[in-house]
């Protein structure tokens, strides 16, 4: 009986983590074309604010929901990876249709609304 309990907490244990994440499988990684077509030099918002990655130029300017903003610079790397001043950022579309990004310094996952 024993041995049985402790088996089905792990069992639930294990079950709570993998509801927790999400699958690779349920999401695409965007090819640096995509990321190129959708987030640079175009306006989309993270959860708490807005980003503009500039064309040609290299800059990036983000402004939060209360008006604070921080200007960097960036590279799109070779495969679809936006790497900023502090974080790189991995774009994904659903099966939905919509879009998350990875936010390497958080180490979480956003949901990516591109403005307009």
């Amino acid at each position: 009986m024993k041995s049985q309990t402790i088996l089905s907490l792990m069992a639930v244990a294990w079950l709570a983590g993998c509801s927790a994440t999400t699958s690779s499988s349920e999401r695409t990684q965007l090819t640096t074309a995509e990321v190129q077509a959708t987030f640079i030099d175009h306006s989309w918002r993270g959860p708490r604010g807005r980003f503009f990655f500039q064309l040609g130029g290299g800059a990036y300017t983000y402004q939060d929901d209360s008006g604070w903003s921080h200007h960097g610079s960036y590279t799109l790397l070779p495969n679809g990876v936006i790497k900023g001043t502090t974080t790189r950022y991995t774009f994904y579309r659903m099966p939905d249709g919509s879009y998350v990004y990875y936010h390497s310094h958080s180490g979480r996952y956003y949901p990516a609304k591109p403005v307009g």
